[in-house]
């Protein structure tokens, strides 16, 4: 009996083209990207959109959630989204915005207009701290808490690759440092992956903010 070779996997990217129901004229992938297939699609008609297809669900209510909420900062408007369902980690459709990633050394005018975008960020409040979609509609955890909790994931991704006494000795330091950090700000929205690659220039001026995947609610 001769072997089959397994059925070929559909293309994420272009089902999603199909579900959307673009004439797609070009499709390019970006160069900045870690955690999800983008690509920067250009329409028959000429227009510009971007396709965006999360790694995992949670990236994708994430991306949803701050993109509905952060209305008033210069994000990317959503135009269409599928859900998550079955295989799919779902798929959004969303503006194109102009400008290319900063890059540095930048200028003093546009090291200010950084910093009061990301004041403007934490400006907008959340319930609690965590998941965002999650907080909006259900009480959390202190930051500390939280934070705690993360570092036991970590501790979990280190057994069996850093030495048990270390281990042990991390763990003892931490909660004796943490014992003594004060109580924390917010909770409000931080990006958590705010980096040049994520805001967009054009002219030596930010055009937008982008990739809120690993947004969450925290501490400023």
């Amino acid at each position: 009996m001769i072997d089959e070779d397994p059925p070929a996997q559909p293309d994420p990217v272009a089902r999603a083209i199909a579900h959307f129901r673009l004439s797609v004229s070009d499709a390019v992938a970006p160069a900045e990207s870690y955690s999800s297939t983008v690509r920067l699609l250009t329409l028959k008609s000429g227009e510009r959109v971007v396709l965006k297809i999360p790694y995992t669900p949670v990236k994708f209510m994430r991306e949803v959630t701050a993109l509905q909420h952060l209305t008033d900062l210069p994000v990317p408007r959503i135009i269409d989204a599928r859900a998550p369902a079955g295989d799919s980690t779902g798929a959004l459709l969303i503006s194109y915005l102009p400008g290319d990633p900063m890059q540095g050394p930048a200028p003093l005018d546009l090291e200010r207009a950084l910093g009061r975008l990301l004041a403007g960020l934490h400006l907008h409040r959340l319930p609690a701290f965590g998941e965002v979609h999650e907080s909006l509609v259900a009480g959390g955890l202190g930051w500390w808490v939280t934070m705690g909790k993360r570092f036991d994931l970590w501790v979990k991704t280190c057994q069996g690759v850093v030495a048990d006494d270390l281990l042990v000795r991390m763990r003892q330091a931490h909660d004796e440092l943490s014992a003594d950090l004060p109580e924390a700000d917010g909770p409000c929205w931080v990006h958590a992956d705010f980096r040049p690659g994520n805001v967009l220039v054009a002219e030596g001026r930010i055009t937008g903010l982008i990739d809120f995947e690993s947004a969450r609610g925290g501490s400023a």
